[in-house]
């Protein structure tokens, strides 16, 4: 029997990949403007996407505002709105759903910790099914930015209400500025998910995986240090 006895997941980026999320709230705002203002929705979903490969996240919209000289027809804030508000066209990375069915058969409890606007991230949650699958689901933002990853207290709120200790237990994200430094503080396994492998690891992650169907081997790995510990601790 595993002695680890939970795993909890990031959602963005691990779980389903977050450039189709942004698309999905592009073609809403693209939607959106054509039935409000009567733009061309192919050409504002078009434009949208430029700016983003061009310029990056963050501040999509004021440039195409600013580039279509727009400012009299819409806002940035009214954009926001309809970007968080939208349900989005998402899905599962493929080996997803099995990954969780083979944890619950094998009766692990399993969990989901997001951060990002709680809107968007409960419209995410719901668009994939994901409460259906996991044990417990944690908006962070929910309780405001403070509690965002990776303050450690969201780890332990979670691992309380599934009665685990942190030891018998692996959180899996893809991102170490944010992902890693509040599992480790509590005691807890931090596993990197990379879905396109990239050599050598910097960040503290105790395990490195390139996709879930590798969780199984994580879990092991897992298991034998906890056996060597308590080995070592009888001696």
């Amino acid at each position: 029997m595993t002695r680890i006895k939970a795993v909890l997941f990031d959602l963005d980026d691990t779980l389903y990949f977050e450039p189709n999320y942004v698309h999905s709230g592009f073609r809403a705002i693209a939607q959106y403007t054509a039935k409000r203002h009567g733009l061309d929705e192919h050409r504002v979903l078009n434009d949208l996407m430029e700016i983003l490969q061009k310029e990056g996240r963050g501040k999509v919209f004021d440039y195409w505002i600013e580039r279509e000289g727009l400012h009299d027809l819409v806002t940035v804030p009214e954009l926001v709105n309809v970007y968080r508000e939208h349900v989005p066209t998402i899905n599962f990375y493929p080996d997803v759903a099995p990954t969780l069915k083979r944890l619950r058969a094998k009766g692990l409890l399993l969990g989901v910790i997001t951060d990002g606007n709680l809107l968007a991230q409960t419209n995410k949650v719901q668009a994939l099914g994901v409460r259906d699958m996991v044990d417990l689901v944690i908006c962070t933002d929910e309780r405001g930015q403070a509690y965002w990853k990776p303050n450690p207290r969201v780890f332990l709120d979670a691992l309380g209400s599934l009665k685990i200790r942190p030891k018998e237990s692996i959180y899996i994200g893809n991102d170490p500025r944010k992902d890693f430094s509040g599992p480790e503080q509590i005691g807890m396994w931090a596993v990197h998910i990379e879905r396109s492998h990239v050599g050598e690891h910097s960040c503290q992650a105790d395990f490195h995986i390139i996709g879930l169907d590798q969780v199984e081997k994580a879990i092991r790995f897992f298991d034998s240090k906890l056996e060597q510990f308590d080995a070592g601790r009888n001696q």
